[in-house]
């Protein structure tokens, strides 16, 4: 019975696990995401349950459930030992639960969910090309939200590497186009990384010339004539509007700490309260790092799945958020079953852009995390025996 419906749970999985990654105003992804993935969930565990031809060995190889497990436990566990709410408790447990049982389901559905992704890119990357060329002319995350232009750069590049499709390099090089109008050095930053990669991996022919040739073009006509690239990469500080509409509230010494001039054009709520979008800057994410760890706790302070609903300190990186959120256990667990799922799957480039946009940013871990569970429930259950994207196999 369950073979019969599993190309429509698969889309709408995808599309329960995509839409984590949208954040804004008219499609609060992170809740749409949780009622998808739970409705599939629960009818995919009703057909399992009444189906004599059950799959096998749903939970795959013990290196890599426990540690997902792990993570899931030490989610609901960081909740107890912190205090929450029995109402916040139980939030924690629903989307750790989300977060298993997503693994679980895509063990089952396999490659087939991610076709929801391929339409995800096209759709962000044409709300850039509208929103940094014609609309708001400076770094955005597109529809995605805003705000969130981290998370669109991993909504491009993990969508690209896990679009193992007909004619891949096509959608390589749409996200391409989209990573470069985020005006993000961390999406040209990632796509340096990758492009490493795929020399190391020799994976080119002809094709690989389609991305390096699109993007070398809208890199040359951003420059000259039509100057869209200096708007794109200037520095957000500078810009007012983009003060108005990120905000976070520092302390004045935090401020003066990382060398921002106190007489920028920002919001004040009190005499030492400035609300100026910290998390831009380098530095100052680096002051944010230096405060949480003032502040450790080897147990977790508490899985944060909505950066809205962060503390003033936070660090930027999943390995040592892990750790802050939900203990060092989890963290470790996490670091291992990436690492262990790149060494034994085919799906190298999945887990290697995991590990590349978790060097500067949180959000794998945070709104985008239950895509690595995703990840590891495919590439795991997988008989793929290659998943290069330029070289013929």
């Amino acid at each position: 019975m369950l073979n019969k419906y599993q190309n429509i749970l698969a889309w709408v999985l995808g599309i329960g696990i995509v839409s984590f990654a949208f954040r804004n105003f008219f499609y609060p992804g992170i809740l749409i995401g949780l009622v998808l993935c739970i409705t599939v969930l629960f009818i995919t565990a009703v057909f399992i349950v009444n189906d004599t031809n059950r799959p096998k060995n749903i939970l795959g190889s013990k290196w890599v459930w426990i540690p997902l497990l792990i993570i899931c436990v030490s989610i609901v566990f960081s909740a107890f030992v912190n205090h929450f709410t029995s109402q916040a408790i139980f939030m924690e447990a629903i989307i750790a639960a989300t977060y298993f049982g997503t693994y679980l389901a895509c063990r089952i559905f396999g490659e087939k969910v991610f076709k929801p992704f391929s339409v995800a890119v096209i759709i962000e990357t044409v709300s850039l090309i509208v929103y940094s060329l014609f609309i708001y002319k400076i770094h955005n995350g597109g529809i995605a939200g805003i705000a969130n232009y981290n998370m669109a750069i991993g909504l491009l590049v993990i969508g690209g590497v896990v679009s193992i499709f007909y004619k891949q390099w096509w959608l390589v090089t749409i996200a391409l186009i989209g990573i470069f109008l985020t005006g993000a050095e961390e999406g040209m930053f990632a796509v340096a990384i990758m492009f490493i990669v795929v020399l190391i991996r020799r994976d080119f022919s002809a094709k690989i010339w389609l991305p390096i040739g699109v993007l070398l073009v809208i890199i040359g006509l951003g420059v000259f004539p039509f100057n869209y690239t200096k708007m794109l990469y200037a520095t957000p500080i500078d810009d007012v509007s983009v003060l108005i509409s990120h905000k976070h509230t520092a302390d004045i010494s935090t401020v003066q700490k990382i060398g921002l001039k106190a007489d920028i054009p920002v919001n004040v709520d009190t005499p030492s309260q400035f609300k100026i979008p910290l998390d831009y800057e380098l530095d100052g994410r680096l002051a944010f790092m230096g405060e949480a760890f003032q502040k450790w706790d080897w147990l977790g302070t508490g899985y944060q799945i909505n950066p809205v609903d962060y503390l003033d300190y936070t660090i930027y990186n999943v390995p040592l958020v892990v750790a802050q959120e939900v203990g060092v256990l989890a963290a470790a667990a996490w670091l291992f079953v990436v690492i262990f799922c790149l060494v034994k799957t085919k799906w190298k480039y999945a887990f290697i852009a995991i590990l590349v946009l978790s060097l500067l940013d949180n959000f794998m871990f945070c709104e985008f995390g239950v895509v690595v569970f995703a990840i590891a429930g495919v590439a795991t259950a997988s008989t793929r025996e290659s998943d290069l994207i330029f070289k013929k196999v």
